[in-house]
């Protein structure tokens, strides 16, 4: 669907997307940072603007003037998460408060009264614990991501985010993978089981409208550009094809990747359009 109609500009909705993972992936011997979702040029070439947030010190950022911070060793504690968390909404809300200038630069074509945001892992936990505070986001999707900073497993304690304590009155929408746990048990992450229990209470305090999708065949990393990477590097890399199931599942790329563009489109569609 267009935002543009024949002689008229109709001012294009906005999707800003958090950044990705805290964490990063290993994929081989050494350690690469996660990758943007390729969801992101799905929704631009729909007419909708995309706007990515990287965040200083989870990875190498450049300032007007050419000052880059590199990232910096990553602890992933609760009190690192929690820090982490709050870093990132109040960054999201600082890129909101200079979307009007950018807009005006840019001929306002940006219609900054429909805001959605997405993103994976951290990321979805990102665009639900900003929408608890922020009003300007009327609608969000998290990708995977538990939505705390303590999970309750692994002798961590469980410390959810405000979001799940108070859900929200406006529309999220969760998307889920099967979870591989070391002894081959496959958990769906889903609010429909306590797996994760942010997941499964946040389901019970949302006041607004609410979906969950799980996509069979699929890990966490399925989310991201990692599920259509990864297979290609496996015959010119000489990898076993099973290599990457832990990272993205056993789903066909092509499919996972059209069920995740179809489902955010036509979710941002209906309350953004």
């Amino acid at each position: 669907m267009s935002r543009f109609g024949t002689g008229e500009v109709i001012f294009a909705p906005l999707v800003l997307l958090a950044a990705q993972e805290l964490h990063r992936v290993r994929v081989a011997e050494d350690a690469h940072p996660a990758i943007l979702p390729g969801q992101v040029q799905d929704l631009a070439s729909h007419g909708y603007v995309v706007v990515t947030i990287d965040h200083t010190y989870e990875t190498a950022v450049e300032f007007p003037g050419g000052r880059v911070e590199p990232p910096i060793a990553q602890t992933p504690t609760p009190e690192y998460l929690k820090a982490a968390i709050d870093a990132r909404v109040a960054d999201t809300r600082f890129v909101l408060d200079r979307l009007p200038q950018v807009n005006r630069d840019l001929n306002n074509v940006m219609n900054l009264s429909r805001v959605g945001m997405f993103g994976h892992s951290y990321g979805g936990f990102t665009a639900g614990e900003t929408m608890v505070d922020d009003r300007r986001i009327k609608a969000g999707i998290n990708l995977d991501g538990q939505m705390g900073w303590g999970f309750g497993r692994d002798g961590v304690p469980y410390l959810p985010g405000e979001v799940v304590k108070r859900g929200l009155d406006r529309p999220f929408k969760l998307m889920g993978s099967q979870i591989r746990l070391p002894d081959g048990t496959i958990v769906h992450h889903s609010p429909r089981n306590d797996w994760d229990r942010s997941w499964f209470e946040f389901w019970a305090n949302q006041r607004g409208w609410k979906q969950d999708v799980l996509i069979k065949g699929s890990a966490h990393n399925s989310y991201s550009d990692l599920q259509v990477i990864l297979p290609q590097l496996t015959g010119p890399l000489g990898f076993p094809a099973d290599k990457w199931i832990p990272l993205i599942g056993t789903i066909d790329p092509a499919r996972s990747i059209a069920i995740q563009n179809t489902n955010i489109r036509t979710f941002f569609d209906r309350f953004l359009a």
